[in-house]
């Protein structure tokens, strides 16, 4: 297991959203299997859920370039995918220890942010109707503007705090592997992937609950007070 330890305090959680927040990971996973199966009819389900599964975290259209490289029906396959995704989004709320989360390290001074990889219209209109005041920041896949190393300055320079104060709540090894590429510490919440599936990954803790994460927001540490 690759632990790191916080020993500085953190500012801000910054998460992403799903399969983090929002319970919608498997039933991507269906759409997304549907989706490349069929325009490739030498793909079983099987097969192109472990594709799938191995990008997860990344926009669906790098996804599909990544695992099929210069494909002329990526874009189809691209298209489809949006089409039925947009349709299930907004019909799924926060996982229920969410609210309860935000809402205690919010009063305790802390900041709170999404970096998610799907689109950044879907996602404000998402969080503008279940959550709109509850974020300091709320970023999603736009041109030029992707999870990682570029949401993660955005954040940095929007609400002025350092990297080494940022914890980034994902759920996906790519989640991990962009917080250890754009400097932030990383934490797993276990939904889409295995415990054992983090073994190689720099985390600071492993977790069911977003309330096993409060002993990094202690109470005691008032370094920002949230608009």
């Amino acid at each position: 297991m690759v632990q790191t330890d916080n020993s500085g305090g953190y500012r801000i959680c910054i998460f992403d959203l799903d399969g983090t927040l929002v319970d919608t990971m498997e039933r991507y996973a269906i759409i997304a299997v549907e989706s490349i199966c069929i325009h490739h009819n030498d793909i079983s389900p099987e097969e192109a859920k472990q594709m799938y599964m191995k990008t997860a975290g990344l926009p669906f259209a790098t996804e599909i370039r990544k695992l099929f490289p210069g494909d002329p029906r990526n874009d189809r396959v691209i298209e489809e995918f949006k089409a039925r995704h947009i349709d299930y989004i907004n019909d799924v709320p926060f996982f229920p220890d969410v609210i309860p989360f935000i809402e205690y390290i919010r009063a305790n001074g802390y900041m709170t942010a999404i970096s998610s990889s799907t689109e950044h219209s879907l996602v404000e209109e998402y969080i503008s109707a279940v959550a709109f005041d509850m974020f300091d920041c709320v970023l999603g896949a736009a041109e030029h503007m992707f999870k990682g190393k570029q949401h993660i300055g955005r954040i940095a320079e929007e609400l002025d705090v350092a990297r080494n104060k940022m914890l980034f709540v994902g759920d996906t090894l790519i989640d991990g592997e962009l917080a250890a590429g754009s400097g932030v510490e990383f934490a797993a919440r276990i939904t889409t992937f295995k415990r054992e599936d983090f073994g190689e990954i720099e985390h600071v803790a492993l977790v069911d609950s977003l309330d096993e994460l409060r002993r990094f927001f202690p109470p005691s540490s008032n370094t920002h007070t949230p608009a």
